[in-house]
């Protein structure tokens, strides 16, 4: 009795508890598109992903005069729906979640057709159930959009918008099929027959007129060229191109491309065309985001002033244009006229360039960077010509040396030549604050010096003085093989170490045929002396004193090699994967060992300082996932470094700059070994910005793992050895194709 009394009580709750209204809110879906009025009836589907509510399908009829198509219905107060169209209406999905009073939603679509065609994969291959779409441009939008393919056998159904469209058929890792103005009857099924399918990757992009320039599909040429080195096309870049037409809507094609990163490049007689860098990925289809634009140039007219040069002979001017933040090409160069004047009459606009002003003896007077806009622009160039004079001493001696005014990197570099009573005088284009390089060589002997020199015209005319002082210290250098022999030809580098002294010294290189060699020069202060030949490396670090003579005997063993190749999942060689090892370059050194590039195979060879057994390695392959990781060097057999598409995002936060703040440097540490984060952007992929004092950067497409993010200290990276993840640090797993985010605060 007492059991029938407990299930009647939980009868009656059921009762109660099912009589409770569950709260709804009303929800408004309006429907508007292309070819969606002229129907008059539209079917409506509902569904709420991962929830028991049953999926909605409800016809929707316009009535009367009525032109709108709407809907309303009831739903649950907090679900989570997805709208879309269908039964010969194509729209995109739309979510949205019933949490307003009343909740208005607004479904875009478009009459709809059916696309079907024959698809034959390459023979031993197969194409499964969503490997292929079609693509299209929304109606009235540049947006790009696809629809699955439903599969029968080898045909496939594709529903597309209506109207005279242009589609590409995609079945994944091969090439597309590209369709132009093809009529597609709404409610009908169009046929475009057989197609033979070719597995690669491929390349496709839009060129595209800007202002009053008139693109013309039979004059413009695209061209692609792999990159073999530099920001812009060089020698075997070009040599090596391939090139097409674009089609009259300025639309273009390569089909069967390398993964490799390549210039995409667009020209037009008469006009100035652009140039992108791109990279292919294996079986893949890349598209350029932005079009090749082609514009009506520009004249740009330069005006220098003194009209001529020192030596009286006019000026060469130089235009080259940024590509990136960083990065040129050589654009155009000119001599000036009699009254300093010259022209460039193709330079694009609303582009940015460098302008630089060389005299006849080829040094570099003059640089700076400007933009140019919609109309001609002229630019004014005066130099406040600075005469200078003085002497050049070591101590008590006098020296004749070679001095480099704005040093041998600067964007100005102005020679002056001392006497042999260390007297020397020229010409500056400006006063002010100059570095100072003075340089002589002898086959034995060096002197290597650089200062920071201010230069003051003087009141009344007259030359400004300067009174150089080089150091005092000197360096002297015995290089020797493993037998103690000494060493034929060789480089000899040497360096002020990481976080050492910031005293005035170069980092100098000297490729020398004899030993000892002698360095004069050097300021006090710690100091790297490496030197490198084809069979290995060495170095030490040496402590440099003032007006003193220091002594360093370094022996170069037998490097060793680590071969090997790196291929992609299908076992394809990858041509241009960077392998950075990271390991020192000699034993005591603080300096990587240097990195090499596979060549068209995938092939490599590193060299390594003799000794070395397993090495951490950093394997940055184009268009694939990086890659850390250990390699052993024993046994003399290849490696196979095999990479893959299926790598994740990684983003990376810390305050400073990208290389890190002034005492601490930014390193990415998997555990095979640590990278500086800035080596990442030899991939090309890769994006930062500063906001605020911090750093963001984003590597797209890292393999799967734990990462951690340090601010190491930079006098650890003066120590030798394998780098540790030591000072300020962060973590992250990355998972396969996911995301993940390091930040230290």
């Amino acid at each position: 009795m007492r059991n029938i009394l407990i299930l009647l009580s939980c009868f009656l709750i059921a009762i109660s508890l099912a009589a409770v209204p569950i709260e709804a809110t009303e929800v408004v879906i309006s429907i508007a598109g292309p070819g969606i009025l002229e129907k008059r009836a539209v079917t409506l589907f509902l569904e709420s992903p991962g929830s028991d509510s049953p999926s909605i399908e409800r016809k929707i009829s316009s009535e009367g005069d009525k032109p709108a198509l709407e809907a309303s219905l009831e739903l649950p107060s907090g679900s989570v729906w997805t709208a879309r169209l269908g039964n010969g209406v194509l729209s995109p999905t739309v979510e949205f979640e019933v949490k307003d009073p009343r909740v208005a939603i607004e479904l875009l679509g478009v009459a709809s057709g059916s696309v079907t065609a024959s698809l034959l994969p390459p023979q031993g291959t197969t194409l499964r159930a969503k490997d292929v779409v079609a693509r299209y441009s929304w109606p009235g939008s540049d947006l790009p959009a696809q629809s699955p393919c439903l599969q029968a056998g080898n045909d496939w159904t594709c529903e597309v918008p209506a109207g005279i469209l242009d589609f590409s058929l995609r079945a994944r890792g091969h090439i597309s099929h590209y369709f132009w103005n093809k009529p597609v009857p709404a409610g009908r099924k169009t046929a475009v027959g057989t197609l033979q399918l070719r597995a690669g990757a491929s390349l496709t992009g839009y060129v595209k007129s800007e202002g009053k320039a008139v693109f013309d599909s039979a004059r413009c040429r695209v061209a692609l060229q792999p990159v073999l080195g530099g920001s812009s096309p060089q020698g075997k870049d070009k040599l090596l191109e391939i090139a097409t037409r674009p089609n009259p809507k300025g639309f273009f094609h390569f089909e069967g491309v390398s993964p490799h990163e390549y210039f995409v490049v667009a020209t037009q007689p008469g006009l100035v065309g652009s140039m992108r860098r791109v990279t292919v990925i294996e079986g893949s289809e890349a598209a350029l985001r932005d079009p090749l634009f082609l514009t009506i140039p520009l004249d740009v007219e330069i005006v220098v002033s003194p009209s001529t040069d020192p030596s009286g002979s006019p000026w060469k001017v130089t235009l080259s244009e940024f590509t990136g933040p960083t990065s040129v090409q050589f654009f155009d160069s000119s001599a000036t006229d009699k009254t300093g004047r010259c022209k460039f009459p193709e330079v694009a606009p609303e582009r940015r360039y460098g302008l630089s002003v060389e005299a006849a003896n080829g040094m570099p007077w003059w640089f700076e960077e400007f933009a140019t806009e919609t109309e001609a622009k002229r630019i004014l160039i005066d130099m406040s010509i600075v005469n200078v004079a003085g002497t050049v001493r070591s101590g008590d001696e006098p020296l004749s040396i070679d001095l480099l005014f704005g040093g041998e990197r600067g964007a100005t570099r102005i020679k002056m030549v001392s006497d042999e009573n260390g007297a020397f005088e020229g010409k500056l284009p400006r006063p002010g604050s100059w570095i100072v390089t003075a340089t002589k060589e002898s086959p034995d002997a060096s002197i290597k010096f650089w200062s920071n020199q201010k230069v003051e015209a003087p009141q009344g005319g007259g030359p400004a003085h300067l009174e150089i002082a080089v150091p005092e210290g000197r360096l002297i250098v015995e290089a020797v093989d493993g037998n103690g022999n000494a060493l034929k030809k060789y480089v000899l580098t040497v360096s002020r170490p990481p976080g050492g002294s910031s005293g005035p010294m170069p980092s100098s290189q000297w490729l020398r045929e004899s030993s000892p060699f002698t360095i004069r020069g050097l300021a006090p202060g710690p100091a790297v002396v490496a030197i490198s030949t084809p069979q290995g490396k060495a170095s030490k670090q040496v402590e440099i004193k003032d007006s003193s003579e220091v002594r360093v005997r370094l022996v170069v063993n037998q490097d060793q090699e680590l071969r090997g190749r790196v291929v992609s999942s299908q076992g394809a060689g990858v041509p241009g994967a960077v392998l950075q090892p990271l390991v020192p370059s000699s034993p005591g050194s603080s300096s990587p060992a240097s990195p090499t590039t596979t060549g068209p195979d995938g092939a490599f060879t590193l060299k390594l300082p003799s000794g070395t057994g397993v090495v951490p390695l950093a394997v940055l392959p184009p268009g694939f996932a990086n890659r850390i990781l250990s390699a052993a060097t024993t046994g003399g057999e290849e490696v196979t470094i095999l990479v893959g598409q299926d790598g994740g995002q990684l983003t990376l936060s810390w305050p400073g700059t990208l290389l890190g703040t002034a005492s601490e440097r930014a390193f990415l540490f998997a555990p095979a070994g640590g990278l500086p984060v800035f080596s990442f952007t030899r991939d090309g992929r890769t994006s930062s910005y500063l906001t605020d004092g911090r750093v963001t950067f984003m590597l797209p497409s890292m393999e799967e793992g734990r990462y951690t993010l340090c601010l190491v200290p930079v006098g650890q990276l003066a120590s030798s050895g394998p780098l540790l993840p030591n000072g300020k640090c962060a973590s992250s797993q990355l998972t396969r194709l996911g995301a993940a985010e390091i930040r230290i605060p």
